[in-house]
């Protein structure tokens, strides 16, 4: 996304607006209804007033991300930004990422929550966290923690949403799809092999 405002889009030479974003947004959940969509924001860019940035808090809320990298605007020399300067306060830009980061900590849990109740495919990862449960990462991008055994990472499952709590799914496995991660790219065509955007 970069920005939610078409005027500052523009600004940082990006050849789409707002509308041609949500309107992409729109098609892809009526395609493929469970979605998950995650967006790298920008805050703090040198001709971002408070009525655009309220632009990029509009979209998030308006798309509801799974996930959200929110960072602030710093000058790079002799990029065509640098012919504005930095006429934003450090404590502007903090203020406007806190805000934001926030909003899309509010979008992610109510994206979550769509499923609670809802069995999904997950891939059980190696890792576990310090209350010792397990980490599973959905086809959709919803990470769940669960309690199992060590034995299932990197294993296929199905993994019941149970809840959410604090932002973080919790749930448990109630079946496994008989596929270890060395055989997914096996898998046949009208079941096709989990994938992991950006991994």
């Amino acid at each position: 996304l970069q920005s939610g405002d078409s005027g500052v889009l523009a600004d940082m030479n990006r050849p789409y607006r707002q509308q041609d974003y949500l309107d992409l947004c729109d098609r892809l959940y009526a395609k493929v209804p469970d979605l998950s969509i995650s967006a790298d924001v920008m805050v703090g860019f040198p001709t971002e007033t408070h009525e655009r940035f309220m632009s990029s808090v509009d979209v998030c809320e308006r798309v509801g991300y799974i996930k959200t990298h929110v960072f602030s605007f710093s000058p790079r020399h002799g990029t065509p930004a640098d012919q504005w300067g930095d006429p934003i306060s450090a404590q502007e830009k903090a203020e406007r990422r806190l805000h934001l980061s926030k909003v899309a900590a509010e979008c992610a849990s109510r994206h979550m929550n769509r499923f609670v109740g809802r069995t999904l495919r997950a891939l059980v990862e190696g890792k576990s966290s310090k209350d010792g449960t397990m980490e599973a990462l959905t086809d959709n991008y919803i990470s769940v923690r669960l309690v199992g055994s060590p034995s299932l990472a990197r294993s296929i499952q199905w993994v019941r949403i149970d809840e959410v709590r604090a932002g973080v799914a919790y749930g448990e496995v109630v079946s496994s799809t008989g596929n270890e991660l060395r055989h997914l790219w096996l898998a046949p065509r009208d079941d096709p092999p989990f994938q992991v955007s950006g991994k």
